[in-house]
């Protein structure tokens, strides 16, 4: 997922999520798909979480210091 996010591969972004794959991952080294591809400035992409799928980031928590 962070890899597809980070080229903008938006289709692929979309299989892996209908696949049910992890997007906001809960460790401590890595930051979720959607901020790799607004860093890439990837809109599609950052607009498919953001304004697509916005309820699979129910509970993401960095957690940062841990």
């Amino acid at each position: 997922m962070h890899c597809a996010a980070k080229h903008g591969q938006l289709e692929i972004v979309k299989l892996l999520n209908k696949l049910d794959a992890e997007i906001y991952p809960h460790t401590p080294y890595h930051y979720p798909p959607v901020i790799i591809a607004h860093w890439n400035d990837k809109v599609g992409v950052r607009d498919y979480f953001l304004k697509d799928i916005p309820d699979r980031a129910e509970s993401w928590t960095p957690w940062f210091g841990q």
